[in-house]
């Protein structure tokens, strides 16, 4: 795989490693980019229960194994070519790596079976005479009887020779000074992640890089064949390895029947050189170098057409219902007082008197004389009196509540026509981070796919792997270990 930025890395990783993953088989990821391109893929493995072994160097290099278990001859081999790996062609005439082994291998003999790193690079310092052995006693790297051995170890006319080469071994491997100082309990797992952090130096990180690919190549090489594609081993940032120890990898990677995926962000000469070479597919991503672009226009070939469509996928989902309650009291008191007083008083009093008599006198006839008093005489009184007295209090109290929830999902898919894409500098120059061209060998000759590396297509419903030849052999997948069967429509096919 050739171009790309990280974040297309990223998205390219987690859907491959997740593939094989999803299909039983075990994946080991080599991030020397300093970028962390497999954040994602561990994300992805932990919500499918997987627990990964992780490493980020050099912070994590006293709990990293990787190269410890190998015999004293293997491990100086394999220290020799880190230091050439990491010296590259400024290396020169003095660096020889049969002669470098030979140096660490009677080194290893000197100090014992159980000779860590740390002893060996403590005896490089020593035999370089950096520090002198007062230092290395109180350190307590080396015993009294270690560095009497070392002392005599060279002959006396190759004295010189091994004091210059051990300072220059002893700058390199300083850099993995704590490598399996404090190993944990060893635990399983099918997903392990080395990467090289940046809390490293350049030449440290550098040193880094070459040993994790050299220690991987070693024990691939000593490793017995197994089932095609059963161990999947992804590097990323191999641009930054020489020549030889990338021959020296896929050598090894296909005797073993292992899956290699060799991720290079830029394309120098040596890279150009290997592409495609043996059995494998080469795959393009975004080239943003206008050279590089040209480069892998003219491998892939100008002659190919391909259409760029947009696949939209929506979900949505909200949740709405509505529930009020309210509640007020209220309380008073009132109070009225009248009173009224009324009083009356009446008197009266009458009289009368009447007398009648006959007259003796004619013609004159009976006389009759009448005559009447009358008194009245009335008092009244009359009192009122109101009182009106009141008294009123209230209290009120309440709650309201309200809530909203509702439910209300949408799915919509669509798939429209973007726009043609031509197989030329410009175009590849300006791919999506994540489409990526494939180019392998197929039953009808070179075939020539555009393909998207977006993870996010594993989630849709239907998605599924088409076969992709025997360059891919492997279980198919379906959907992660514990996700239901895709769902009853026809499925999207999408090949990789």
């Amino acid at each position: 795989m050739a171009g790309g930025t990280l974040r297309g890395w990223s998205a390219l990783l987690t859907m491959l490693a997740g593939l094989r993953l999803a299909a039983g088989a075990e994946v080991t990821v080599l991030d020397l980019t300093e970028g962390a391109v497999a954040a994602d893929l561990l994300a992805v493995a932990a919500g499918w229960g997987i627990s990964p072994l992780v490493w980020v160097l050099p912070r994590d290099l006293p709990r990293f194994d990787l190269g410890l278990q190998l015999s004293g001859d293997a491990l100086a081999d394999v220290l020799a070519l880190t230091v050439a790996a990491a010296d590259g062609a400024q290396a020169g005439a003095a660096a020889d790596p049969a002669r470098d082994a030979a140096l660490l291998a009677g080194l290893l003999d000197v100090l014992g079976a159980d000779a860590g790193i740390a002893r060996l690079v403590a005896a490089l310092r020593e035999l370089a005479q950096t520090g002198g052995p007062r230092r290395q006693l109180s350190a307590g790297v080396l015993a009294a009887d270690q560095l009497s051995a070392l002392r005599t170890w060279s002959g006396r006319g190759a004295e010189h020779l091994v004091i210059d080469r051990a300072g220059a071994l002893e700058a390199r491997l300083r850099a993995l000074t704590g490598l399996g100082s404090a190993l944990p309990q060893a635990r399983p797992s099918r997903l392990r992640v080395a990467s090289v952090g940046r809390s490293g130096t350049a030449i440290g990180n550098r040193v880094l890089g070459a040993y994790l690919t050299v220690a991987l190549t070693q024990l691939l090489r000593q490793a017995p064949a197994g089932p095609s594609w059963r161990q999947t081993f992804c590097v990323l940032g191999a641009d930054r390895l020489s020549g030889d120890v990338l021959d020296r990898l896929c050598d090894a990677a296909e005797a073993a029947g292992a899956g290699l995926v060799l991720g290079y962000r830029a394309i120098p000469a040596p890279v150009r050189e290997r592409l495609g070479r043996g059995n494998a597919a080469v795959a393009f991503m975004r080239l943003g170098n206008a050279e590089e672009a040209r480069a892998a226009a003219e491998q892939i070939g100008t002659e190919h057409r391909f259409v760029l469509s947009q696949l939209t996928d929506t979900v949505g989902s909200s949740v709405t219902d509505t529930v009020g309650d309210s509640y007020t009291s209220t309380f008073g008191t009132s109070d009225s007082v009248s009173d009224s007083v009324s009083a009356s008083r009446t008197a009266g009093r009458s009289r009368g008197e009447g007398r009648s008599r006959q007259c003796a006198f004619a013609p004159f006839a009976d006389r009759s004389r009448s005559a009447s008093r009358d008194t009245s005489a009335s008092a009244a009184v009359t009192d009122s009196r109101a009182l009106t007295e009141g008294i009123s209090a209230s209290t009120s109290w309440g709650w309201s509540t309200s809530r909203a929830v509702g439910s209300n999902s949408s799915l919509a898919g669509s798939l429209q026509r973007s726009r043609e894409l031509v197989i030329e500098q410009h175009e590849l120059q300006h791919l999506p981070q994540t489409a990526i061209v494939v180019c392998r060998d197929g039953p009808a000759g070179r075939e020539v796919v555009l393909a998207d590396a977006n993870p996010a297509i594993m989630t849709l419903p239907g998605a599924t792997l088409a076969g992709a030849g025997p360059a891919f052999a492997g279980p198919a997948f379906a959907a992660p270990p514990s996700a239901p069967p895709p769902a009853a429509p026809p499925p999207l096919r999408y090949r990789s």
